[in-house]
């Protein structure tokens, strides 16, 4: 495929396959514990307690890994970043099969869940490296349809594995199909042409107090602060939600998630390849981006049309559409991240707006307690969310100027961050 003169090839579209594939396994790594809780629980005497501190190790792992790991992905060579956190978060979860202690699992899980938070970071300072400016929002979509896949999958798939052969031996394939898919990727990104001089791609930036004043850096984690409330509200409350408005019960919870996470993924791709096709078309790059994200801000008032549902599919529906426009807004702001980006850069302004947009997930889980608390249900906080996407655009545009080819090249070509 020839893009502006320049030809993708057949490997670079593999190494893409690769990372969705990764990030979907990441997914399914991260599901077996919660799902195998009770068989879990039993074998080895965990209480409630117990479960709950392997869960908040494994967060905690997470974010501190997003705030003071990114440095290391971006000081690495831009081909062996994703083949580390891949095969690091796939020999953590193949440690777990061989965990006996509570510690041990501990320990298992805050490798594997700081390996997966680096995969976002390591993930764009790849597909910066192989992919050019009209095709990055495309990988970046599939990469992130590979989450809400999973999220659909491994319901369906870990109870049939940990029931045919053990939790422990679900443990064992999975990290070393992922340890797999680190030494694939690892030797065919040796072989692919790369978008980005190595000589550019490969200088590590290592001025943190001009990143930390950057208005790039705060544009981006402010936006994306705003615009992930929303995902960590339905994320968690979602349940609840079908619970209180239709009487759901778990068992009856598999149909409207699977139409929500269906949707998700089927945002993420249309938003990528409908902003590839526009920049091919010979639209301005600043316009694709933010005329991207204000649609999708608008098509989130799809969520609290939800509340006047009378029928659960007619709600996942209109929640799913809502969902969908979030990974579409999503996409654009991890590609404007990887334009506005030297090589050298992008992993640590990635890592921070991740770890902002958890900040977002922990206020929001905070404000939907009190609500929820009041008596007032999810009225008022359905009926904010589309807000809080105009409010991460407005942010985003007063901080940061207008992008356009000259400052992408710049950087790709000169190894100049934009200011």
């Amino acid at each position: 495929m020839r893009i502006g003169g320049r030809a993708i090839s057949a490997r670079t579209w593999l190494l893409v396959g690769l990372l969705f594939c990764a990030a979907m396994l990441g997914y399914f790594d991260r599901q077996i514990v919660p799902i195998a809780k009770q068989s879990l629980s039993l074998e080895l005497n965990w209480s409630e307690n117990n479960y709950a501190t392997l869960i908040a190790c494994g967060q905690a792992a997470a974010a501190l890994a997003l705030l003071l790991g990114a440095g290391l992905i971006d000081r690495l060579r831009v081909r062996w970043a994703a083949s580390l956190v891949i095969g690091a978060g796939s020999l953590a979860a193949l440690c777990n099969g061989f965990a006996w202690t509570l510690g041990q699992h501990i320990a298992s899980r805050m490798a594997m869940s700081a390996a997966q938070a680096l995969a976002v970071p390591a993930f764009l300072k790849a597909l910066r490296q192989f992919l050019p400016v009209s095709h990055r929002a495309t990988g970046i979509g599939l990469a992130s349809a590979a989450s809400a896949l999973g999220a659909i999958a491994a319901p369906v798939l870990i109870p049939q594995a940990t029931t045919t052969i053990g939790w422990r031996q679900t443990f064992i394939i999975a990290g070393t199909i992922g340890i797999a898919l680190a030494a694939a990727w690892a030797l065919l990104a040796r072989r692919t042409p790369a978008v980005v001089p190595v000589e550019a791609a490969d200088v590590f930036l290592g001025s943190h107090s001009k990143l930390l004043t950057s208005a790039r850096l705060w544009g981006i984690a402010g936006a994306k602060t705003l615009s992930d409330a929303t995902w960590w509200l339905l994320l968690y409350w979602l349940p609840d939600f079908f619970g209180r408005s239709f009487g759901l019960g778990e068992a009856r919870l598999g149909t409207p998630m699977a139409i929500i996470y269906a949707l998700s993924a089927i945002g993420s791709v249309l938003a990528g390849l409908g902003s590839t096709r526009l920049l091919q078309s010979g639209k301005a790059l600043d316009s694709v981006r933010s005329g991207f994200m204000l649609t999708c801000a608008c098509l989130t008032a799809f969520l609290p049309a939800a509340l006047l549902a009378e029928e659960v599919v007619t709600a996942a529906l209109l929640i799913g559409i809502a969902v969908a426009a979030h990974q579409g807004f999503s996409v654009n702001l991890f590609a404007l991240m990887t334009e506005v980006s030297h090589p050298g850069e992008v992993a640590r302004i990635s890592g921070f707006a991740v770890f902002c947009g958890n900040l977002g997930g922990m206020l929001v889980a905070l404000a939907a307690g009190l609500v929820l608390t009041a008596g007032w249900g999810y009225a008022p906080l359905l009926i904010a969310a589309p807000f809080c996407y105009l409010l991460a655009l407005g942010w985003l545009r007063w901080l940061m100027p207008r992008l356009d080819r000259s400052v992408v090249d710049t950087l790709d070509k000169e190894g100049l961050p934009a200011r």
